[in-house]
């Protein structure tokens, strides 16, 4: 059996912070090596790849609905082709310059959990104000 990676030990604990998992890490690691370690550092390469999958998982299920809303919003504000479906392309344009929500100025799928709040409360003002406009 070989040793974890370095890469994916790296990966490991992004994913581990990205999911605010961090204090469970012990816990994940004992479950993910039938108790045999406690540290990431004695996984085997197979156990670090399933406990990565689990957590790539975890983290797109909590992502999943901030760019649900995100999306909702955006074609609200008609971020939509003829066909009234999303416009990939503008929303992911428009993700990218969204500003210091978004410094490193990745596409919707790319951003981390931690900044998925900031620019879903973004465009949710920009949504609400552009309401506002438009009322008599």
């Amino acid at each position: 059996m070989n040793p974890i990676q370095p890469a994916q030990l790296k990966v490991l604990h992004l994913l581990l912070k990205e999911c605010d998992l961090v204090e469970m890490k012990t816990t994940l690691v004992g479950s993910f090596t039938s108790h045999r370690a406690t540290s990431s550092k004695d996984m085997t390469e197979y156990e670090a790849q399933c406990l990565v999958d689990y957590l790539k998982a975890e983290h797109n299920g909590r992502c999943k609905k901030m760019r649900g809303k995100i999306i909702h919003y955006l074609t609200l504000l008609g971020y939509v082709l003829n066909d009234q479906t999303p416009d990939w392309r503008r929303i992911n344009e428009f993700v990218k310059a969204i500003g210091s929500n978004n410094p490193r100025k990745v596409q919707l799928n790319f951003l981390y959990h931690s900044e998925l709040p900031k620019v879903v409360s973004q465009v949710e003002a920009m949504y609400k104000h552009e309401i506002k406009r438009l009322k008599p």
